[in-house]
């Protein structure tokens, strides 16, 4: 998770969810502002990685957001 390090200076305000998703990994020490970006991680040469699809759906669950249906590719 990439935080907005100048959102309490800022003004910016409680990202809930941010602050939610953080809070059942660890204890949140306090709550963090502003926007948040998610990733997958790291590769083995320490280039960040994007979310797969059932992590990005797995996340919006945890930060109690509605998955959005999209609808799967014609086939014929």
């Amino acid at each position: 998770m990439w935080l907005d390090d100048e959102g309490i200076l800022n003004g910016s305000p409680i990202n809930k969810q941010a602050t939610l998703v953080y809070s059942i990994t660890a204890p949140a020490h306090q709550n963090y502002h502003g926007t948040a970006v998610f990733t997958g991680g790291t590769d083995s040469h320490g280039n960040t990685t994007g979310l797969s699809l059932d992590n990005c759906h797995a996340l919006l669950e945890l930060a109690g957001i509605d998955v959005p249906t999209v609808p799967h590719p014609r086939t014929d």
